[in-house]
């Protein structure tokens, strides 16, 4: 069994990494378990913690491949999952840094493992998300909605049947069946053409998951199983650096994994803590969102010639 990071980008998304390992490793070292393995893609392998169930695969080298054209940042996930598939196999769950193990995930491995009957897989295959968060709509992500009903034709090229509303899932965590070989690259394919068009573009990689997800399989939610502060992006690595600094340098990776366990994340943990990034750097992603808006305009006329 294999449950899957990754960490790139910088000492924000490796120190909330560390976190969410650890408190996995807790549970797994306390129950005496060695039959899940935890693999972590990164662009830095010597940062993260070291243990016989921990592996780090580098992948410094094909960041620039896998963020695509228009540098969309999530697409790195998809690549990564894929990657997963071909190195591993199916089933495996994928899960976000910024987050926290409750318990081990046992029955979601069942599930994930079984393998149905193909008259019957779209009914009785289980796919894991996060958690439910609402139906694309006029009042939730709108120019989505809008879309989705305007281009059930091309959904359906993709493989994506029609449906009465669009659920939108969290895909902090993706678990991926054994019997769902090349759903990967499906999701992948669905995320680059829906970044051509949608905006804002940084969801696009969620929606295309919970599209396919949705059509193929019963999207159950993972949040019995570990917590996940997607809400607390900026504060979060703060919080996280403030806990592993005050610890002592001794600690064996058992005692940090305990430590980690122990360590409560709450709202009154972040309080005082900025919510968002300073006003210059807000002003140069904007400025560089403008450019990608420029370059996915070339790339749909592009797709059209093709088309």
């Amino acid at each position: 069994m294999i449950i899957v990071y990754l960490a790139h980008g910088g000492p924000k998304y490796y120190v909330q990494t560390k976190f969410s390992v650890l408190s996995l490793l807790n549970l797994l070292i306390r129950s005496n378990r060695n039959d899940i393995n935890i693999i972590i893609f990164t662009d830095n392998i010597e940062i993260h913690p070291k243990h016989d169930l921990i592996k780090t695969i580098d992948i410094s080298s094909q960041l620039r491949q896998f963020y695509g054209p228009l540098q969309h940042a999530h697409r790195v996930k998809l690549e990564v999952l894929k990657l997963t598939e071909h190195k591993f196999g199916l089933p495996f769950i994928y899960v976000d840094g910024d987050s926290k193990w409750l318990q081990i995930p046992d029955q979601p491995f069942v599930e994930l493992s079984h393998n149905p009957v193909a008259s019957n897989r779209r009914i009785s295959q289980t796919f894991f998300m996060h958690i439910a968060e609402q139906a694309v709509s006029n009042e939730f992500f709108p120019k989505y909605a809008k879309f989705l009903n305007n281009r059930k034709n091309t959904l359906a090229k993709f493989g994506i049947r029609e449906q009465s509303q669009y659920m939108m899932w969290n895909a902090g965590v993706i678990g991926i069946p054994a019997s769902a070989p090349g759903t990967i690259s499906r999701i992948l394919d669905l995320t680059d053409y829906l970044a051509l068009y949608l905006k804002p573009r940084h969801w696009t990689e969620q929606l295309a998951v919970s599209l396919v997800a949705t059509s193929d399989f019963a999207v159950r939610p993972f949040d019995a199983y570990l917590t996940h502060y997607w809400n607390f992006g900026f504060a979060l690595p703060v919080v996280l650096e403030r806990f592993f600094q005050q610890l002592p340098n001794h600690l064996t990776i058992e005692q940090l994994a305990q430590e980690c366990a122990n360590f409560n994340i709450s709202e009154i943990t972040i309080q005082g803590i900025p919510q968002s990034k300073n006003r210059f750097n807000q002003f140069k992603a904007s400025v560089y969102k403008r450019f990608l808006d420029i370059k996915a305009f070339m790339l749909r006329y592009k797709f059209i010639i093709r088309s």
